[in-house]
């Protein structure tokens, strides 16, 4: 086939590309005007034995996923891991990412011969609505916390006003305290407040009303709640309390997760936790889902090799299971 033109060919599975004698082909019959340039290929230099059949064969052992506009790097990684797990017996590689324009992006996924590729792109097609569907949640769930925190600032703002008006129209005796400064006001006036002060940036105390600061402890919370599930009945495979533990653990193991990212991490298996108490209850799977869906989103951006991305692809098809969730 040296020298032919192969511009608009048709080949499919059963094309015999085998023992092809070829050192060079041309893609274009009819060059540019004013050009003699017809594409060829290989682009310099010749193909060495086996390499056209090499290069027509990989055309053919694809499965081409489209995006339209554009692609959610994130939702799409997790995507593709969950892919992955879901076709373990199946070797699959991103062979190439072309950009078609317009916001049209090609990912062309190699697969070994005999592989379903129906199947491949539908369970790909899904699970990046899945990921895609989480990573939105969880920047709406972002930006309503940082509208919350704007919230909470102002009625304490508003709070604090309110305090100062009070105390303003009467005699005072106020105390402070932070360790490094006493100062001490009194006014014998039976009718006086006080305002009691602690550490800078911790309780504050105003006539008998505290209000506490401080932060809830998540983890703890996790695991009372997965410590109400049944243990495995057997110790050699782990039954939903053992894997949530694990999940837990890989959680607090991730360096790559911020804080935030930890607390969000824990909600989500803590929600899990609840679901496995009575996971025959519709409405404790739906939540089930959604926390397994918040959990592959939040993996989405962390390296493939990363802690938690490891457990999750492991444990969170073995908890979906055990809990129903298909």
């Amino acid at each position: 086939m040296t020298g032919a033109c192969v511009e608009a060919w048709n080949i499919e599975s059963t094309t015999k590309l085998n023992n092809v004698d070829c050192r060079f082909i041309y893609l274009l019959e009819n060059p540019k005007p004013g050009t003699d340039d017809r594409e060829s290929r290989p682009s310099s230099g010749e193909f060495q034995p086996g390499e056209f059949t090499k290069l027509f064969e990989e055309v053919l052992n694809t499965v081409d996923l489209i995006f339209r506009n554009g692609i959610d790097w994130k939702a799409f990684v997790a995507a593709f891991q969950q892919v992955q797990v879901e076709n373990e017996d199946t070797e699959l590689a991103i062979q190439s990412i072309e950009n078609k324009g317009d916001g049209v992006v090609v990912v062309k996924v190699a697969v070994p011969d005999g592989a379903d590729k129906e199947k491949i792109h539908s369970d790909f097609t899904q699970n990046y609505q899945l990921a895609l569907q989480a990573v939105e949640e969880k920047y709406k769930a972002q930006l309503q916390a940082k509208d919350n925190e704007i919230v909470i600032y102002r009625q304490q703002s508003a709070e604090m006003k309110e305090i100062v008006k009070l105390l303003a129209n009467k005699p005072i005796n106020v105390q402070v305290d932070n360790k490094l400064e006493n100062k001490n006001m009194t006014n014998s006036n039976d009718s006086s407040r006080k305002i009691e002060i602690g550490s800078v940036g911790r309780d504050f105390n105003a006539s008998g009303q505290a209000l506490n600061l401080g932060e809830i402890d998540i983890s703890g919370e996790v695991t009372n709640t997965i410590n109400q599930l049944p243990e495995s009945p057997e110790p050699e495979k782990p039954g939903i309390k053992e894997l949530l533990t694990q999940l837990q653990e890989a959680i607090a193991a991730d360096a790559n997760l911020s804080e935030e990212d930890k607390t969000e991490a824990l909600e989500q298996v803590k929600t899990l936790a609840e679901a496995g108490q009575n996971p025959q209850e519709a409405g404790k799977q739906k939540t089930g889902k959604k926390a397994i869906t918040m959990l592959k989103g939040l993996v989405s951006g962390l390296p493939a090799t990363a802690t938690l991305a490891e457990a999750c692809s492991k444990l969170l098809p073995l908890i979906s299971k055990l809990l129903g969730l298909g």
